[in-house]
């Protein structure tokens, strides 16, 4: 058992859920995704209001990775990113944790939380919803609060409090303004993996010039497409990423071993994209899909009906939600 005291001088810690690896349960990792995002950005917001947040990675990602997230993204002072190195603590998958608040980003309690048998003892368990099949009010936990957009979740409803994730768009870099006629698209091993045949349909289907696919797998698509010299495949986080491409092709996602489930809880790319300017494929995606995929459904249309409404600011209900709960 490995145990983890937090500071309780910090109000809140900020975090991703991990697991506990065994002989049939692989070990999981977010990497830099959305959810590192959203910690970034929600410790900045919190402690803007003096609510004094801390960040906790418990999965395999150092401080050398995630300041390259920051730094690529943000337009943050260097005392600042000092402050996140300062405030943020690795500890290597803990059994037991125990600290005053937590918020966890993407809420996967049953997947795992509660499969590894992980051990949390907080006055409060704030969590975002992120999957639709992950079901809160059967948890052991009493004293998780829960933050779901309720347009996009059918459970839960009766226990959670409605709220949608935003973007603190004021602290993103300015970029050029570029025409390169390239087209960028973003792929995974778990909820974005697609086969070779679709990513080459794609590739002729859509006619750029130029492709760049983002992956955690980067070199074994270099490996099977170095014949394609207008595709390149880049490891992540990329610097200056919104100034390689014009125009991002959105793939649906298909989950793991759970049938006809697409999801894809608040999508930020095709946020940052209308930040940017940039067009967005919504390649493969009809009425019919977006049935299924509430969070990419209700996403898109704030983004094309009320865009500032998922911009995090100062004011942002949040903080009325934590201090209701004592938690400064």
């Amino acid at each position: 058992m490995k145990y983890l005291n937090l500071d309780k001088s910090y109000d809140i810690y900020i975090t991703m859920t991990w697991n506990i690896p065994t002989g049939y349960n692989r070990r999981s990792n977010h990497g830099i995704s959305g959810h590192i995002y959203e910690m970034v950005e929600y410790y900045l917001l919190l402690n803007e209001n003096n609510i004094k947040a801390g960040l906790l990675i418990c999965e395999d990602l150092d401080w050398s990775i995630l300041e390259k997230a920051i730094t690529t993204k943000y337009d943050l002072p260097v005392n600042t990113i000092e402050q996140i190195f300062k405030d943020t603590i690795f500890s290597d998958r803990p059994t037991i944790v125990r600290g005053k608040n937590i918020l966890f980003t993407d809420g996967s309690f049953w997947n795992n939380i509660i499969s590894s048998g992980i051990i949390l003892i907080f006055d409060n368990i704030f969590s975002f919803k992120c999957l639709n099949t992950e079901i809160h009010s059967n948890l052991p936990y009493k004293n998780i609060i829960l933050l779901q957009d309720q347009r996009v979740y059918a459970e839960d409803k009766d226990i959670a409090i409605d709220y949608k994730k935003k973007i603190k768009f004021e602290n993103y870099k300015k970029i050029k303004s570029v025409t390169t006629n390239t087209a960028l698209l973003y792929i995974t091993s778990n909820c974005r993996k697609i086969c070779d045949d679709y990513l080459l349909d794609i590739i002729i289907d859509c006619g750029f010039d130029n492709y760049i696919v983002l992956s955690d797998k980067s070199n074994d698509y270099r490996l099977k497409f170095e014949h394609l010299t207008h595709v390149k495949f880049l490891d992540m986080p990329v610097e200056d990423i919104f100034e390689k491409f014009d125009t991002f092709i959105y793939t649906p996602t298909y989950m793991d071993n759970i049938d006809n489930d697409f999801f894809d809880c608040s999508p930020r790319f095709i946020a940052e994209c209308k930040f940017y300017d940039k067009d967005v494929i919504y390649y493969g995606i009809n009425n019919e899909y977006l049935g299924i995929d509430t969070g990419l459904k209700y996403r898109k249309y704030d983004i094309e009906n009320n865009f500032k409404s998922i911009f995090l600011d100062k004011n942002d209900n949040i903080i009325d939600i934590l201090n209701e709960k004592n938690t400064p």
